[in-house]
């Protein structure tokens, strides 16, 4: 049999309108994720820099009592300032922790690594590599991991945060801030 021609017919004005309308919507749906992404990198630049403010307030506003004021006393003033010292050290280690399991929080444990596959909890917190400032160099020691690995994720930031606060109102109640 003499074949001439295919019963199939292809429309060539089908195609364009097909691959006109394909490639508006791979463009809106590339600029919404674009738009998305930059929305959450501005909310998120937004907590590091109020953090990076409440560490310089802080970190300002704790002082040891003047002489002329309340409180001061010369045997007192440099345990005084060690323990203020020892408070600050501590809300600057707490205020990265807290960045850091914001973000971990933020993620919602949707990401692996390449050569191991998804994450475990247990893994972020003794070796969290893809994130800056990483968990297990913020952490003060063994007690502390286990604290926080008994803690799900996404509460972390809320118990850093109030152990911030606890300091904070010690010292301000101390007359420090």
């Amino acid at each position: 049999e003499d074949i001439k021609g295919c019963w199939i017919t292809w429309n060539q004005q089908a195609h364009t309108v097909v691959g006109v309308m394909l490639a508006l919507l791979l463009v809106f749906r590339t600029n919404l994720a674009y738009d998305r992404y930059y929305d959450g990198k501005g909310a998120t630049g937004k907590i590091y820099s109020s953090i990076r403010n409440f560490n310089v307030a802080v970190t300002s506003f704790m002082r040891t009592p003047k002489p002329d004021e309340e409180g001061f006393s010369v045997e007192t003033d440099a345990a005084i300032k060690q323990a203020l010292s020892r408070d600050r050290l501590r809300l600057l280690r707490l205020s990265n922790l807290l960045y850091a399991f914001i973000r971990q929080a933020l993620r919602e444990h949707r990401h692996g690594y390449s050569d191991t596959g998804p994450v475990t909890d247990g893994e972020l917190l003794r070796r969290d590599r893809c994130g800056k400032p990483a968990v297990p160099f913020l952490l003060a020691n063994d007690s502390e991991l286990e604290y926080f690995s008994c803690i799900d994720f996404s509460n972390r930031p809320i118990v850093v945060f109030s152990q911030m606060q606890a300091i904070t109102d010690h010292n301000r109640r101390m007359g420090h801030i």
